[in-house]
């Protein structure tokens, strides 16, 4: 594959059960410049990711805005970006602002066609990483973005599931 978007989950609260590509999705967007993946699920007829995003940046939130926008993705009429209020208090004392990707399921749809969405986004998020006009025409500082090499990653995961 190449250069991807990820960051590693220290939580077992994000790893789904129901697929890989989930998993995918969500380190992919906890890997975009202060944004915070809370949880995910599928809610009430819902796929929902909830998370922050710090107040001193906005370029991670830019980029998702960007890559799930319907100009940009086959499936971006599909998917919004909701801003919620929280009951939290933030330790870093940023106002409890909760944002949520969230797909609705009509009654016609299944849950296969919402991981087919979800393995295009990831594949949408990382082709946006890599086009140089684009980042640079925004000054996009993709020394924010943890961008790792995925199969040097796969390999070091394997290598430490079985214990070496």
């Amino acid at each position: 594959m190449g250069l991807v978007l990820l960051k590693e989950l220290n939580n077992g609260l994000y790893q789904s059960k129901d697929s890989d590509s989930y998993n995918k999705l969500i380190m992919a967007i906890n890997a975009l410049p202060s944004i915070h993946v809370l949880d995910h699920s599928f809610y009430f007829e819902k796929y929902i990711i909830f998370f922050q995003v710090d107040k001193n940046s906005q370029d991670g939130l830019f980029f998702l805005s960007r890559a799930t926008c319907n100009r940009y993705w086959q499936y971006g009429n599909k998917w919004s970006i909701v801003v919620d209020a929280s009951d939290s208090i933030c330790s870093n004392g940023d106002l409890p602002i909760l944002y949520m990707l969230r797909r609705d399921i009509a009654e016609h749809e299944s849950i296969d066609d919402v991981q087919k969405e979800v393995n295009s986004l990831y594949d949408n998020l990382n082709y946006h990483i890599g086009l140089e006009k684009y980042t640079n025409g925004y000054n996009l500082d993709l020394t924010k973005f943890r961008i790792v090499d995925e199969i040097a990653y796969n390999r070091d995961k394997k290598l430490k599931n079985i214990g070496i």
